[in-house]
């Protein structure tokens, strides 16, 4: 790109330490109808199960540090733009 130029920024990001204080979880039964061969009844057929486990995380800051990051900006206006498959600032 015309005008692109790259410089390492230092960026502070946190030092955290997580832990899990708890989870929920839920299971849901996915089912479908069949109709009886023989007469006008159905009855519900078990797929299987969705499961679904969220965590409760706790993180308490132990400090920060310093992160050099390479970033790309546009030389006549010095607008940071970001690379496609570049991460942001505390992405991971």
């Amino acid at each position: 790109m015309a005008n692109d130029r790259v410089r390492l920024e230092w960026r502070e990001q946190p030092i955290l330490n997580y832990r899990l204080r708890g989870y929920d979880e839920r299971v849901s039964e996915d089912s479908h109808s069949e109709k009886d061969t023989f007469g006008n009844g159905s009855h519900s057929v078990t797929d299987g199960y969705w499961h679904r486990f969220t965590p409760d995380l706790g993180a308490k800051s132990l400090g920060t540090y310093m992160e050099p990051m390479v970033v790309h900006y546009n030389a006549r206006t010095g607008e940071v733009r970001r690379v496609e498959g570049e991460l942001k600032a505390n992405e991971v």
